[in-house]
């Protein structure tokens, strides 16, 4: 009977043995699984920081890219500014011009007559101007 229940506990005990080295291997490769899902999402938090900096990059230039926009617009507003007070002073000396030119032509056409009337001076009734008679 002794014997039968040694017999008996070493069975069981290297059935618990068998058991647990099952166990361990599986604990093992349960570990592996979880080092190599580890190293791809490492992997993955690599390239999602790449492409955080990249993007970070990106959106940098692009708000050089509004910041020159926004300087664009405001030197293309003064410009405008510029122009329309520029025209402004182009219509007031077209205007004057104009004005010139026809004290110009009125003065050529007093010149004209001055030259083709005789004129005569006289005396008028004891004041020293002479008044012009055309």
């Amino acid at each position: 009977q002794l014997k039968t229940d040694h017999k008996r506990e070493i069975a069981e005990r290297e059935d618990t043995l068998r058991a647990l080295q099952n166990e361990i291997r599986r604990l093992e490769e349960s570990l592996q699984i979880a080092n190599q899902e580890r190293a791809t999402m490492s992997q993955q938090i690599v390239r999602f920081r790449l492409q955080l900096s990249e993007s970070n990059q990106r959106v940098e230039h692009l708000q050089g890219a509004v910041d020159e926009n926004s300087r664009l617009t405001k030197q293309l507003q003064e410009m405008s500014d510029e122009r329309a007070f520029l025209k402004d002073q182009l219509n007031s000396a077209h205007s004057d011009m104009a004005e010139l030119e026809a004290q110009l032509e009125a003065s050529r056409e007093e010149a004209k007559f001055r030259r083709s009337a005789p004129i005569c001076f006289l005396s008028c009734s004891g004041n020293s101007h002479k008044a012009a008679i055309r």
